[in-house]
């Protein structure tokens, strides 16, 4: 104590004591900024891309964030922000810790056919890839696909997996969860989606989906079954990620054979960017009326960063997806 107290004399002494206080204020501060950032990093992406409309940001300005896992990419703010026609849309990093562009993202938005990713992660979860179903009368009649398939043709889980996702096969969706459905309540005869259905809805919460909720397999036309171009971009990372389903959604053809009656399948990915651009990862397309066009993408720059793209109620998917790549490769250093 006596030492304490002596301390405490020489600094008074010394003028010093002042000085040490308000170097552990500006410590202190520094502490609670890097917190506050940490725990919220879409808010603090929010605010920088509030930022781009700016008039005091002069120009060559690159905003350098404080954390070190934040201290890429620059963010060039002499690049004005892009000219797109979609309702909602998302640029982010890999994983979704950094957003680069934001346009609406947490606004509740019909979703088309991206539901069906959501439908591919519970078939990876729950069915062996390897089993046949049989395509029911229920599958094919479903609203919005082309003749696809025929009843009672065997198709592999695999395959009608790659034609949900590569050529958004509604009757694919519907014919894989009638499958799961039946497998979890052998004992009706009726087929109701609704257990599948809850499947969806838990695995949006394992993904910490909190603004999407699945009321469809299929993403036809449900005041229910919707998300964000934020949580999107959770859900298509997801599924680049899982090691089943990678390998259709990055491919722009797949052909494949039913057991029987064997009939030879030569699918198109209904994402025609496969034409024109070479990074493209991981994809999927959605349309109904309602829902306007919409896309997602995993996405990697000829710098070799993976971005995700995701637009919403577009007028022109395609354009706008290119738009905010181009975008982004001038708008950011990585």
């Amino acid at each position: 104590m006596n030492k304490l107290s002596s301390i405490i004399k020489y600094l008074k002494e010394n003028d010093l004591l002042a000085v040490i206080f308000i170097v552990l204020i500006v410590l202190a501060l520094t502490f609670f900024n890097g917190t506050k950032n940490s725990e919220n990093p879409l808010a603090g992406q929010l605010q920088e891309n509030n930022l781009a409309s700016s008039p005091q940001i002069s120009n060559n300005f690159y905003l350098i964030p404080q954390s070190a896992n934040q201290f890429y990419p620059f963010r060039d703010w002499s690049v004005v922000l892009p000219n797109i026609s979609a309702k909602a849309a998302i640029v982010s990093s890999e994983s979704g810790n950094k957003v680069l562009f934001a346009s609406n993202i947490q606004t509740h938005r019909p979703i088309a056919s991206l539901t069906k990713l959501g439908t591919a992660l519970v078939v990876a979860d729950n069915l062996n890839f390897e089993d046949v179903i049989t395509v029911s009368k229920n599958a094919i009649e479903q609203d919005g696909d082309e003749s696809y398939f025929v009843v009672g043709e065997k198709i592999k889980v695999k395959d009608l997996v790659a034609s949900m996702l590569i050529a958004s096969s509604n009757d694919a969706a519907y014919a894989l969860a009638e499958f799961l459905s039946s497998k979890n309540d052998p004992a009706t005869s009726t087929i109701n989606l609704e257990s599948f259905l809850n499947l969806m809805n838990k695995k949006a919460l394992e993904l910490n989906l909190l603004d999407t909720h699945f009321s469809s397999v299929t993403g036809l036309e449900d005041d229910a079954n919707y998300s964000t171009a934020y949580d999107v971009s959770l859900l298509i990372d997801a599924v680049y990620k899982n090691s089943q389903l990678n390998i259709y959604v990055n491919k722009p053809r797949y052909s494949f054979k039913s057991d029987e009656p064997v009939v030879q399948h030569n699918l198109s990915n209904t994402n025609k960017l496969f034409e024109v651009l070479q990074g493209i990862l991981a994809s999927k397309t959605g349309y109904t009326d309602g829902a306007g066009q919409s896309l997602g993408m995993v996405y990697e720059l000829p710098s070799g960063q993976k971005i995700i793209v995701v637009v919403l109620g577009s007028d022109d998917r395609f354009k706008d997806a290119q738009t905010l790549i181009d975008w982004t490769q001038k708008a950011y250093r990585f």
